[in-house]
């Protein structure tokens, strides 16, 4: 990479050793980078991965005083993850996993999945319960030891597929519950959000598909507190666990 940036525009870089400035712009172009060789080390690491509602969730966290790790990374030996990516369907999942393990050369110690409200109403909801538990299987043989973790999708007050509301609801929730009981067979654990469940405006942004600035903060207050859950105590699986 630094040779590549010493032959920017064929001109020979005679800085040496590198520059802020050139440290600058090499950080920039990395999806992903550890702010300490502490993090770096961390056995507790933990990947996010799923669509924009990801990608908002993660710039929404480094305004928080507890920055982009949510206030995981002190408190529990965390350091969280971040691979949000705009549109991502279930097709998209494995290619990520297998991306982010290509840059970072390890395996997670836990793998939130944040994905499948935009397949619904383009796939057949039998369909697609087959194929996300089929890629989770996958991912299961691709990370040993890994904890695999069913975030649910959210309600949405507008969908793209379909103007029926009723009708995508019934298919979320049918695909929510398929796949929380066929993660929870196999060793996984479960995160729900219920505050969201009656839709209520102010959760939500224009579009009714993103979340609003309270939506944010109630969906990373969530997220925190399962993983504190989860690490503290193993045997809870579905979080919030008075919630099934």
């Amino acid at each position: 990479m630094l040779k590549g940036m010493d032959k920017l525009y064929g001109v020979v870089d005679s800085r040496k050793p590198i520059t802020l400035e050139i440290l600058a712009r090499l950080i920039n172009s990395l999806q992903f980078v550890c702010s300490s060789v502490y993090e770096s080390c961390l056995s507790n690491e933990i990947w996010i991965i799923g669509s924009s509602i990801i990608c908002s969730a993660r710039d929404h966290s480094e305004n928080r005083p507890s920055g982009s790790n949510s206030g995981l990374l002190k408190n529990n030996n965390c350091f969280l993850r971040w691979a949000g990516k705009s549109g991502m369907k279930w097709d998209d999942v494995v290619g990520t996993v297998n991306s982010i393990i290509s840059l970072c050369s390890k395996i997670p110690h836990a793998l939130i999945l944040h994905c499948g409200g935009n397949d619904i109403g383009n796939v057949p909801c039998g369909a697609l319960l087959y194929h996300i538990e089929f890629k989770i299987a996958i991912m299961s043989q691709m990370l040993p030891n890994c904890s695999l973790i069913w975030s649910s999708i959210f309600p949405r007050r507008s969908w793209r597929y379909s103007s029926d509301d009723h009708a995508m609801e019934v298919t979320r929730k049918r695909i929510n519950r398929g796949v929380r009981s066929y993660i929870l067979k196999h060793g996984g654990y479960v995160i729900k959000y219920p505050d969201f469940d009656d839709r209520h405006p102010a959760l939500y942004s224009d579009d009714g598909v993103h979340l609003s600035f309270i939506g944010n903060d109630i969906f990373l207050n969530q997220i925190q507190s399962a993983i504190e859950t989860f690490i503290k105590y193993p045997h809870c699986v579905v979080f919030p666990h008075d919630h099934l």
